[in-house]
């Protein structure tokens, strides 16, 4: 993209001047930004919806999905299929000029609790032969914590 000055001499010795603009098709994808999760860690069990922004937002063109490791996860059109635990690193590559964006997602149990958040009591001081009632978060939401043993 710019101008320059651009002379053409004739066989006769003619010559014309004039300046050439050059300016980017607006249509033409410069670059391609994927629309990453909130988290990187996904359910094993759930498929997971990937989406594209062209740059220009005028752009246009089509892209083909990648992934580093089809045994832990495949996408097609932007859709994540998990089959197994593991990292897989999924992107997206322009296919006029070879743009690409990528995202390493992390497939997880969702059933397995990762992280307990224990809500601390209004007192700490707990007399001989009482009891002392705990309340707690399990992460991510949806995970039972039944079984879990807190260690003290």
């Amino acid at each position: 993209m710019g101008k320059t000055r651009l002379t053409v001499t004739t066989n006769r010795g003619v010559q014309y001047n004039m300046v050439l603009i050059v300016r980017q098709n607006p249509k033409t994808p410069m670059d391609v930004k994927l629309d990453k999760p909130a988290s990187t860690s996904v359910d094993v069990k759930m498929p997971l919806r990937l989406s594209y922004s062209l740059v220009p937002a005028t752009a246009e063109g089509t892209v083909r999905w990648t992934t580093s490791d089809a045994e832990v996860a495949t996408v097609e059109d932007g859709l994540v299929t998990p089959h197994k635990l593991g990292t897989a690193t999924i992107g997206v590559v322009t296919d006029f000029g070879g743009y690409s964006d990528s995202v390493k997602l992390t497939f997880v149990d969702g059933s397995i609790p990762t992280d307990i958040d224990i809500t601390k009591p209004a007192s700490t001081r707990l007399d001989v032969s009482r009891t002392l009632q705990l309340a707690y978060t399990v992460k991510p939401a949806g995970t039972d914590a039944h079984g879990s043993r807190i260690h003290a």
